[in-house]
């Protein structure tokens, strides 16, 4: 199958020097602008959310610190509850139901269903 000299030349001059043209070349670089953002929006939120974190494992390490500080007073409070004195069975208890209130039941998750 022989090209024709015009077709020949054509196909020639094409393959030549094949530059990239207008809409392809912005194409391109709004295909890499997209990656561009999207990479760096993704890299915000690793960073947001790994502050998160260790906001919330400080929080957790004084949290269980301040139970473990409550549950080290629980038996003075069972003495207080248990003693003849009225004014210390009056402030174990109290200290009890500070302990069992609903926020910190929910909060320290002292009890498990």
């Amino acid at each position: 199958m022989s090209l024709r000299p015009s077709t020949r030349t054509e196909v020639r001059r094409n393959r030549y020097k094949v530059a990239v043209d207008a809409e392809e070349g912005r194409r391109r670089r709004e295909d890499n602008m997209v990656e561009i953002r999207k990479s760096k929006r993704e890299e915000s939120l690793q960073k947001k959310r790994r502050e998160g974190l260790q906001a919330q494992q400080l929080s957790a390490s004084l949290q269980s610190s301040n139970v473990e500080k409550k549950l080290e007073s629980l038996p003075s409070m069972v003495a207080g509850v248990w003693s003849s004195n009225g004014s210390a069975q009056l402030e174990a208890t109290t200290q009890f139901r500070k302990l069992l209130s609903i926020g910190n039941f929910v909060h320290f998750s002292l009890f498990s269903y």
